[in-house]
């Protein structure tokens, strides 16, 4: 390839080709039989995609390093642990409540928040 852009290249079942992808370039994408020939496809697609961007006034994005790469894989492990936190967090708050709403004696009659302010 004559890009220096990543790329994923994964079997499509549905498609029975392998489909070829640049995280950096939205939508683009190639296909072929074989992976060999997905990547000659994509270097002529990410040419097309970078002209076609130039041509409308685009910002065409630059290639990513593995340094970017550790970058955006730390910030995204930081992302989905405070997105999973919030969602355990609000189901936990939610079977207190459906808890203490069918069974008081089990809350001693307090208010279900008390109780994940505890945890």
């Amino acid at each position: 390839m004559k890009h220096t852009y990543s790329f994923h290249c994964v079997w499509s079942k549905e498609n029975e080709a392998f489909i070829a992808t640049v995280p950096e370039l939205p939508g683009c994408a190639a296909d072929g039989a074989t992976v060999e020939e997905a990547l000659k496809a994509l270097d002529t697609v990410i040419s097309e995609w970078i002209e076609t961007a130039e041509e409308d006034g685009r910002p065409v994005p630059k290639p990513l390093s593995t340094e970017d790469y550790a970058e955006h894989a730390k910030k995204f492990r930081e992302e989905l642990s405070k997105h999973v936190k919030r969602e355990v967090e609000s189901a936990v708050r939610k079977v207190i409540q459906e808890i203490s709403a069918f069974n008081p004696v089990l809350t001693g009659g307090r208010d279900p928040a008390d109780y994940w302010k505890q945890c």
